[in-house]
């Protein structure tokens, strides 16, 4: 009887592979047809399928419907993929690749001597070595945007404090010169283990002032680990009431001031342009990590009543009120 059951299993893997292989088949003969956008993407229960097909959604308006859509099997399997992206009656001259997803991060080793351009959206953390190397669409909101917001509400605010492991070091320097922008002063502390990093915290919370510092949270799991760190930061930020905004948007459930999150489909629009402008011109595309600039806002209700902070501001952002 296991037997049984373990043959029926492995039919139904096989023929749902075949059914993906040769969706990726027949795609083949139009991609190879006009000037097109393949879009790679990890295929995803719900609710992050719907985040994806809205970034493809945004990628399309911009680009049309020649958008060649390539799902990746449940297993990641790039084989199929990588399959289409190198056959020879594409012409790469007019193509242009566009990886959706931490699975995206596999690209190069798929893109070896494809001879097709292509960029990496909808990431959130990258090796080192790849920054510098394609072209890379964040969803980590950027600085710019962040301390912005928090100026709006905080007036006074001087100081923003933010630690973060070695992978965000890219982000850094780009916040270093958004605080100039807005004359704020950022200090930065990079913590390699978790113990580092609370040593900061509790640093920080035992020099704090209230009226011109905030600590800025980013989507870092060592950095904001959630069981310990988290925690600590909320309980000692609500005592000394102090302002927290995050980069991650679930923090705002959990009592963070504000956070900035990706608008899906406007972000999927950013990359349709980027995309065409690799096409066109080439040289005027910057390999490097990019900051996500299409953005909605959210904004916990309760701790802006708490801080006493100014709350009319409400059209800077699409805002999404939390209690």
């Amino acid at each position: 009887m296991n037997q049984i059951v373990l043959m029926l299993k492995q039919w139904r893997m096989f023929f749902e592979y075949r059914k993906i292989l040769l969706l990726l088949l027949l795609s083949v003969s139009s991609w190879a047809s006009a000037t097109d956008a393949a879009v790679i993407y990890p295929q995803l229960p719900e609710p992050y399928r719907a985040i994806f097909d809205t970034i493809i959604q945004g990628i399309e308006e911009e680009i049309g419907k020649s958008v060649v859509k390539l799902p990746l099997d449940k297993d990641g399997d790039l084989t199929a993929v990588s399959a289409v992206l190198k056959n020879k009656r594409v012409d790469s001259s007019d193509k242009v690749a566009i990886f959706l997803g931490k699975q995206s991060l596999r690209a190069e080793e798929l893109m070896d001597d494809g001879g097709v351009p292509f960029i990496l959206g909808a990431v959130l953390e990258v090796e080192e070595h790849q920054w510098e190397q394609h072209p890379i669409l964040s969803l980590t909101p950027d600085p710019v945007l962040l301390f912005l917001r928090l100026k709006v509400l905080m007036p006074s605010a001087r100081r923003v404090v933010v630690v973060y492991s070695p992978k965000n070091a890219w982000l850094i320097k780009l916040a270093q010169a958004a605080a100039k922008q807005y004359k704020l002063k950022l200090d930065a502390y990079e913590a390699h283990d978790l113990q580092t990093a609370v040593g900061f915290y509790r640093t920080f919370f035992s020099q704090a002032n209230s009226q011109q510092d905030a600590l800025w949270l980013l989507q870092d799991a060592m950095t904001v680990e959630e069981s310990a760190i988290l925690p600590l930061v909320l309980r000692e930020s609500w005592n000394g009431n102090l302002v927290i905004f995050s980069s991650n948007y679930s923090h705002v459930k959990r009592g963070v001031l504000f956070s900035l999150y990706p608008d899906s489909f406007a972000m999927g629009k950013s990359l349709g342009r980027l995309a065409k402008t690799l096409l066109r011109s080439p040289g005027k595309v910057k390999n490097g990590m990019r900051s996500l600039r299409d953005v909605k806002g959210a904004i916990n209700f309760r701790t802006l009543r708490r801080t006493g902070l100014d709350m009319s501001e409400k059209s800077l952002f699409e805002t999404q009120y939390v209690n």
